[in-house]
C-alpha cells in the first residue's frame, strides 16, 4: 500500500471511530438525561423542559447516523449470502463489488438529499417550542448527511481496495467461502 493510501485509511479509520465514540457518549448522556428528567418529573414534580425534543432530535439522530461508517467499515450490516456463497470466487467478488457500488450510490444520494434538507433547515432556522422554550433544531439535520457521507467514503475505499485487491496481491479481503 502506498503512503498516501495508508494515510487516507488511517485518517478514515480515526474519523469513523471518533464519530462512533461521539454516538456512544451521546447515548450515555441521553440515558442520564432521561433518568434525571424522570426523577425530576416524579419526585420533584418539576419535569425538565425540552427533554422530549432534545432526546428525539439530538441524541437519537446522532446515535442512529454517526456510527454508519464504522458499521460499513466492519461489514456489520445485515447480509444474506445463501446463494452467493456457493458461487466461484470470481463471481463472489463481482457480486461483492456490485453490492459496494449500489451501497455507495445509495449512501451518496442520501448524503446529497439530506444535505440539501439540512441547508434548507439552516436557512429558515428550524426550531421547536417545548414548555415555552425555543429549542434550535437545524444543526441536527446535518447529522444524517455526515453519517451517509462518511459511509460513502468508506464504500468508495472498499471499491478501490476491491479493484486492486487479492488479484493484485495487496492483501485485500477475500470473499467468504461456504462453510
Amino acid at each position: 500500500m502506498t503512503g498516501n493510501v495508508w494515510m487516507f485509511e488511517r485518517v478514515m479509520n480515526k474519523v469513523c471511530g471518533a464519530a462512533s465514540v461521539i454516538a456512544c457518549v451521546l447515548c450515555g448522556i441521553m440515558a442520564l438525561h432521561i433518568a434525571i428528567e424522570a426523577f425530576s418529573r416524579t419526585v420533584l414534580d418539576n419535569p425538565l423542559p425540552g427533554t422530549v425534543a432534545i432526546v428525539s432530535h439530538y441524541y437519537m439522530i446522532a446515535v442512529t447516523f454517526l456510527p454508519l461508517a464504522l458499521v460499513e467499515k466492519r461489514d456489520a450490516s445485515v447480509s444474506v449470502e445463501i446463494l452467493v456463497q456457493r458461487f466461484p470466487t470470481a463471481a463472489q467478488r463481482a457480486c461483492q463489488l456490485f453490492g459496494y457500488m449500489i451501497s455507495a450510490s445509495a449512501f451518496c444520494l442520501l448524503a446529497y438529499v439530506s444535505w440539501k434538507e439540512a441547508m434548507r433547515r439552516y436557512e429558515v432556522g428550524t426550531y421547536v417550542m417545548e414548555s415555552g422554550y425555543e429549542i434550535t433544531l437545524w444543526p441536527t439535520y446535518f447529522m444524517p448527511s455526515l453519517g451517509f457521507g462518511l459511509a460513502t467514503i468508506v464504500l468508495i475505499n472498499k471499491i478501490l481496495r476491491h479493484l486492486t485487491g487479492p488479484a493484485s496481491g495487496n492483501g485485500a479481503e477475500e470473499p467468504r467461502q461456504a462453510g
